[in-house]
């Protein structure tokens, strides 16, 4: 009789044990499917959104992206380009401040930072954000372009004629305008 008790008490421990297990197995089961769904729900929305900037459809773009609830740096570089192709130059800038927040080594991020800031006539922070990307990415010619562009238009031109020499130099043809114009004396 003891053993049948001994027997029936292991049991019903083993069952616990075993039920306690398969708990916590669906549990992480339902996580890590959470995760899954979550990851193809946002790699979805990116596709989605990709297919809406190329169709130049830049609001719906921004609406798929706004059901995007874990923060992603792509997902978040691509809303930017798409409120700033809507001209919603302070929604693009705060879409690709999030995306540096995100992650501070993206180039992608910085060039078109960069050139939002440019393009609004905002040369002081075009050319905070170049430089803080030229400290990253020291051999890109488009920031050294950038850069050049925002210390012309700021009157820096010792540091701008370096920066437009060494994007022109580099290969970067778009720099020959500023070059000359800012350069080599001959104004406008």
């Amino acid at each position: 009789m003891r053993r049948m008790i001994v027997w029936v008490s292991l049991v019903l421990v083993s069952g616990t044990l075993l039920a306690q297990r398969n708990k916590q197995k669906a549990t992480s089961t339902s996580v890590d499917q959470s995760q899954y769904t979550d990851s193809v729900t946002l790699q979805q929305s990116k596709v989605k959104a990709y297919y809406a900037i190329e169709e130049g459809d830049f609001r719906n773009a921004v609406s798929v992206l706004a059901k995007v609830s874990k923060p992603d740096t792509e997902a978040e570089l691509m809303r930017g380009f798409a409120y700033y192709n809507l001209g919603e130059a302070d929604s693009a800038l705060i879409s690709f401040d999030k995306t540096l927040a995100l992650n501070d080594r993206y180039l992608p991020a910085y060039l078109y930072v960069t050139s939002l800031c440019l393009e609004q006539e905002a040369f002081e922070l075009a050319l905070t954000y170049a430089e803080k990307a030229l400290a990253l990415f020291p051999e890109d010619l488009n920031l050294r372009f950038y850069a050049g562009v925002a210390q012309a238009e700021l009157g820096n031109l010792d540091a701008a004629c370096s920066n437009l020499a060494k994007a022109y130099y580099g290969g970067l043809d778009d720099a020959e305008g500023y070059l000359i114009q800012h350069c080599y004396g001959e104004q406008d």
